[in-house]
């Protein structure tokens, strides 16, 4: 999950993010703005069972519906190769058909 943090005051400060599942603060990031700035800050949320989920960041929340909650470790390609491979095959296609 990602939130963004805006500090609308002339003075920089430090805020903590509780990021939520159903309700609970699973953890917390605290992050520095400057003033009159925004940034983003993130955090891992696990969603380990099936059917309809409340998450949350800070003051804001969510429902998601969750399909299918199995984890593997199993060694593989996983969805972040999975991502770059189609993007370089996009790339290369794209390299290719510009010649």
């Amino acid at each position: 999950m990602t939130a963004t943090v805006t500090n609308d005051e002339s003075v920089p400060g430090n805020v903590t993010v509780p990021f939520t599942r159903e309700g609970e603060t699973v953890t917390t990031r605290t992050v520095s703005v400057g003033p009159n700035e925004r940034t983003t800050v993130s955090a891992t949320v696990e969603l380990t069972e099936t059917g309809q989920r409340r998450v949350g960041a800070g003051d804001q929340s969510a429902s998601v519906f969750v399909e299918s909650a199995s984890q593997t470790n199993a060694p593989g390609f996983g969805a972040p190769a999975a991502v770059a491979a189609i993007g370089g095959a996009l790339a290369w296609r794209r390299l290719r058909s510009s010649r």
